[in-house]
């Protein structure tokens, strides 16, 4: 009997590891609407040991076409703290785009060039000084278009 339960803790642990690895990877996907132009506007929240924040993009509805899916990470609170990146039309994930960074909240807009509808998947990340990633919130998406 101790040895099933000790198996379903186990079983338990590494599933519940599984999905905190998942949840790091602070990924973020949506849909983009018809428009040129159409953004979508995220809120990503890193801790006070935060130097810098990374992200990519890239298209995931309809790679080769003509449209760019744009990822930009803006500080609100670092003078001059902008950068971009945009996905190549192959459906592979963008260059990574990296802004000087401290704690607080960071702006995070998707946007594309081409009047079609369009889906994306993204990643943002707070990293320290030595580049490794710090515990933080997941994105919200404050803006749908």
């Amino acid at each position: 009997m101790k040895k099933h339960t000790f198996k379903r803790i186990g079983a338990a642990a590494v599933l519940l590891g599984g999905l905190v690895q998942v949840a790091q990877a602070h990924t973020i996907a949506s849909g983009l609407g018809a428009a040129p132009g159409s953004a979508d506007q995220w809120y990503l929240l890193c801790p006070s040991t935060t130097a810098k924040v990374v992200g990519s993009v890239k298209e995931t509805l309809t790679p080769g076409d003509a449209t760019q899916i744009n990822l930009q990470v803006i500080s609100l609170h670092v003078p001059g703290g902008a950068a971009n990146t945009t996905a190549p039309n192959t459906g592979a994930f963008s260059g990574t785009t990296k802004v000087a960074a401290k704690g607080g909240v960071y702006r995070v807009l998707v946007d594309k060039t081409a009047g079609t509808a369009e889906a994306y998947s993204a990643t943002v990340h707070c990293l320290n000084a030595s580049e490794v990633e710090v515990t933080q919130g997941e994105p919200v998406l404050l803006q749908n278009h």
